[in-house]
């Protein structure tokens, strides 16, 4: 199976907003009438949040139909394997150092803030025990709900792709509307982050997948003529920017707007890998980014925080320079002699049965 490329070019320039923004970076634009705040909000951390999301529920999906299709069945045993190997480890280092900082005295959390991030839930912690240095743990939490339930659904439901496909239909529709309905009560959006709930988050993770089925699917042939063309790149590049556009909408129809974008344009890039944008996104310093792209987004809340800076009394995380200069150089080391060396063992450990199958469209590699 062949990588599909300019995807870690997409991985590479999501992570990089997502440092931007919480180096305030768009704000500062945005303060200085250099950018529009439509503008940078289609491109800031939250919607680069979002690429990953429809990226990770692209390449899960299309991992899922290719060993389907080569063997027949899924093994999910080797399917949490990869997926324990790549995220826990350096996810819970984090966390460690997190409370390592917190026991000494930094004041740099809350232990109830610690319990929520080591569990994966917090993407549902209250506000009032909300910590910035934890903050971007929330993205992590809806992706292990979607591993966790997601393959379980595809085994049941395929190879029926209609099926499939309508499941996340629904589940798209019916997460706008309880955005929607949310929103709307005053406790529950005054104490919680509603948008980051794995129910209305994870439509972009189901638009992504939604996108890899479609792909695979020898019916939808009409589906992948129109998504390879220059049209659909436009509609795509307009959907993400739609706030430009659509300035009267709500939250939460234009995340689902950009949401849909980021799908058409993953899906034209898919489509199109001698195009020379694909083929921009695929220069070796994106493409070296995008591997080391989990390590960043871990790395940049423990070394810049991703919210207020810094509370009183309160000595980390260092200065921001420090912080970006600490990232530029563990994010690279962290991945060579700590991530690798661990993901290599999933040759080891998984069942022979699939031991031939390479993973090289994993969120992972």
């Amino acid at each position: 199976m062949n990588k599909i490329r300019g995807l870690d070019g997409i991985r590479a320039l999501a992570a990089l907003s997502v440092v931007f923004s919480h180096l305030h970076l768009y704000k500062m634009l945005n303060d200085k009438d250099i950018i529009s705040q439509s503008v940078t909000n289609s491109i800031d951390g939250n919607a680069a949040v979002q690429a990953f999301f429809v990226l990770s529920g692209f390449l899960i999906t299309h991992l899922l139909i290719s060993e389907q299709k080569k063997y027949g069945t899924i093994s999910l045993y080797n399917f949490y394997l990869r997926r324990s190997l790549r995220i826990f480890p350096l996810y819970f280092f984090v966390i460690l150092l997190v409370a390592f900082f917190q026991y000494t005295g930094e004041n740099v959390t809350n232990i109830k803030s610690i319990i929520f991030s080591a569990f994966y839930s917090y993407n549902f912690i209250p506000k009032a025990w909300y910590s910035p240095i934890l903050g971007h743990t929330w993205s992590l939490a809806v992706e292990e709900h979607f591993y966790l339930i997601w393959p379980f659904v595809f085994i049941t439901i395929a190879p029926h792709f209609k099926k499939l496909i309508r499941v996340l239909f629904i589940f798209i529709s019916i997460s706008l509307l309880l955005a929607i309905i949310l929103t709307n009560i005053n406790f529950i959006n005054d104490n919680f982050f509603i948008k980051r709930w794995s129910f209305i988050a994870g439509s972009n993770i189901a638009m992504g997948g939604l996108l890899a089925i479609l792909l695979a699917d020898p019916i939808r042939i009409n589906i992948k003529k129109l998504l390879r063309t220059k049209g659909a790149l436009a509609i795509g590049l307009t959907l993400i920017f739609c706030e430009t556009w659509f300035h009267e909408a709500s939250y939460f129809i234009t995340q689902y707007i950009r949401g849909a974008g980021f799908t058409i344009l993953i899906g034209w890039i898919t489509l199109n890998q001698k195009n020379i944008l694909t083929k921009s996104l695929d220069i070796y310093p994106l493409r070296y980014l995008g591997k080391i792209s989990y390590g960043i987004y871990m790395y940049q809340g423990l070394f810049i925080s991703t919210g207020p800076y810094r509370e009183t009394n309160q000595t980390w995380p260092p200065d921001q320079w420090i912080g970006i200069i600490l990232l530029i150089i563990i994010a690279p080391l962290s991945y060579h002699y700590f991530e690798k060396p661990i993901l290599n063992l999933k040759h080891k450990l998984q069942h022979s049965s699939n031991k031939t199958h390479n993973a090289v469209i994993s969120t992972s590699d």
